[in-house]
């Protein structure tokens, strides 16, 4: 039986643009935002209800978290943050960063980008939770929102390949 308390919600931005601007600066497309705003509306019928968010500072993720929340209506408060290392850190940084939330924050989305949003998933999955939601390789689409319960008490105390997917959806 799993006694964790805490969650982590990641999610890989919704569908973006591919015009030739700067990557920082790169907008959602018009289906970007409709898959944004349709997870949103599956998050309000969900159990997902964030303490906290944390956010690529990119437009595309920015407009992604923006249009979740609209269509979401959460009826609760949580504080939202943007994090310079989530849109230029490798994976292992983010998991850093990861550590350091505030052990008041039991349920966290966290807002990022391909590959370190599915690099960061096999590296807090167990094997065996990896296969049965992904068939073994984490490739995820634009918009995916994987839901993992964190097999520790305290975010500091995370171990790698020790946690459960608890579910993937995808608007």
């Amino acid at each position: 039986m799993n006694t964790a308390s805490k969650t982590i919600h990641l999610l890989r931005h919704a569908a973006k643009d591919f015009s030739p601007q700067s990557d920082f600066l790169t907008p959602l497309t018009r289906k970007g935002q409709e898959q944004a705003a349709k997870l949103g509306m599956m998050l309000k019928e969900s159990a997902i209800k964030p303490d906290l968010i944390l956010c690529s500072p990119s437009l595309r993720t920015r407009q992604t978290r923006d249009e979740l929340l609209k269509a979401a209506e959460f009826d609760h408060s949580f504080a939202s943050e943007e994090n310079y290392h989530i849109y230029e850190g490798r994976y292992s940084d983010i998991f850093n960063q990861i550590q350091k939330l505030p052990q008041s924050a039991n349920s966290v989305l966290l807002i990022g980008h391909n590959p370190q949003i599915p690099q960061l998933i096999s590296f807090l999955a167990s094997d065996a939770s990896v296969q049965s939601h992904f068939g073994g390789y984490v490739g995820i689409e634009p918009c995916t929102l994987t839901s993992i319960d964190i097999c520790a008490e305290n975010w500091q105390d995370i171990q790698p390949n020790e946690n459960m997917v608890m579910s993937v959806l995808k608007p």
